[in-house]
């Protein structure tokens, strides 16, 4: 589905749950010197780019549905300033890496690492808020937005 367009723009692609890798192909050559097929041949890369971009927005939208019930949940609390009880299972902890090496969510300061909330957790054992640990990033709202807009679609 992605080969067609990302061929011509790039040399190699690398997919992974950590991100893109991208290395673009020399363009130089393939255009005129006229300003109006450098325009053209411009747009045309622009184009290309934000299908990757709309194809790389709906990546994510292969998570499991626990998972994203955890962002919509994260989400809910944190605007209504309401806790977020939550068991930092085993299993748990590798969701919430999973959604956090996706760029969807993030892990606030002072702590660093998903273990700091399994360990407050007890492992699983006591309920932590979620909200004062974790938080939503630009990409985890832009997908609750998009997933929203879908399902209303889908619905109507």
């Amino acid at each position: 589905m992605l080969q067609p367009e990302a061929s011509k723009i790039f040399k190699t692609l690398d997919l992974s749950p950590k991100g893109l890798k991208a290395e673009f192909k020399d363009l130089k050559n393939q255009v005129n010197k006229n300003q109006e097929d450098i325009d053209n041949f411009q747009q045309k890369q622009i184009d290309n780019i934000k299908k990757l971009q709309n194809f790389m927005f709906m990546y994510p939208l292969l998570l499991a549905p626990k998972m994203t019930e955890k962002l919509q949940e994260l989400k809910k609390c944190t605007e209504s300033n309401t806790n977020f009880k939550f068991k930092v299972t085993e299993q748990a902890a590798s969701e919430l890496r999973g959604l956090r090496d996706s760029g969807l969510i993030k892990i606030k300061r002072p702590y660093k690492y998903v273990s700091h909330l399994q360990r407050d957790s007890q492992y699983g054992q006591d309920y932590i808020d979620l909200t004062k640990y974790c938080e939503l990033t630009k990409l985890g709202e832009d997908f609750l937005e998009k997933l929203a807009k879908i399902s209303t679609e889908t619905n109507n």
